[in-house]
């Protein structure tokens, strides 16, 4: 079935994609005009009045409309090729995005949008992980799915891969979010999971589809698999795992639930600021559900 796009979700589109506008400059925008058409409806100069901005930052958001019919074809040939697109103005928009300050205006997908609705946890972890904590992330993700709980996670190599098979191999769903476009899914080797990730599940990026992966994106993106999930799980650190610190203190940041498990070789100290529970046991993790409720 062919989508039809509201205006609203092509003036959001064209604020993001062609306004430059992010995510927190968005919400700043919202705030003080209410609509997206608030915004192209603006007195000249109210917009460069705001902090941060410019009368050149001003005339690229005005401007930016102008691209409408564009955004329309885009928007039809991403859905040709299966990629559909929500935004915030949507109200299948994920609603647990909504809870967080800087919610992505527009996010695109390939598979099922629904299973952002259910019960979510997240497992994130080194992509430089061991062999056995990656057994144990495909075990966590096996069990967990198995439950009919959807595993959210970042299609890395180590401990994201690890989660998103075991999820699969227990026909349960899982969802990916990317820091890329869909046309160049990274690492390039998981292709072939995340065509299953699409068949079972969701696979979502804030980027569009021609979008190339840069370690900005790849941090970015932790706000997006933590504001989906209700508890999040950290399986394994290395050393020099950025972006999976970068997750524990976003999980902090939100109020969610951190959990480790599997020897995480993260400091005591930094672990237990953080407010992070040890698994200690094989069934520790049904705890992780008991604070989902």
């Amino acid at each position: 079935m062919k989508i039809s796009y509201s205006e609203l979700d092509v003036a959001v589109v064209a604020l993001r994609e062609y306004g430059g506008v992010g995510a927190r400059t968005f919400q700043q925008l919202i705030q003080h005009f209410a609509t997206p058409q608030g915004i192209f409806d603006s007195e000249p100069g109210e917009i460069a009045a705001l902090p941060r901005m410019s009368p050149e930052k001003e005339e690229q958001i005005r401007t930016s409309i102008q691209n409408a019919e564009l955004i329309r074809d885009r928007l039809g040939d991403y859905e040709s090729r299966g990629i559909r697109v929500t935004t915030i103005c949507d109200p299948f928009f994920p609603e647990s995005l909504l809870e967080q300050p800087d919610p992505p205006p527009v996010l695109y997908y390939r598979g099922n949008l629904e299973v952002c609705r259910d019960n979510c946890v997240a497992i994130v972890g080194s992509h430089e992980a061991s062999a056995e904590g990656i057994a144990e992330s495909v075990r966590l993700g096996a069990a967990i799915g198995a439950t009919g709980t959807v595993v959210v996670s970042g299609l890395a190599r180590g401990i994201d891969s690890g989660a998103h098979i075991g999820v699969l191999k227990s026909d349960g769903k899982t969802i990916a979010v990317l820091g890329c476009g869909f046309d160049e899914i990274y690492p390039s080797e998981n292709e072939p999971l995340a065509q299953s990730i699409v068949e079972r599940g969701l696979l979502i990026s804030e980027y569009p589809p021609e979008t190339t992966v840069e370690p900005g994106r790849l941090l970015a993106r932790n706000r997006i698999i933590v504001g989906m999930s209700k508890s999040v799980i950290v399986v394994e650190i290395s050393s020099g795992t950025g972006g999976t610190v970068s997750a524990m203190i976003e999980t902090e940041s939100q109020g969610k639930s951190l959990f480790t498990c599997f020897n995480p070789n993260l400091e005591g100290a930094a672990s237990n600021k953080l407010g992070a529970v040890e698994l200690k046991n094989p069934d520790d993790w049904k705890m992780v559900l008991r604070y989902m409720v």
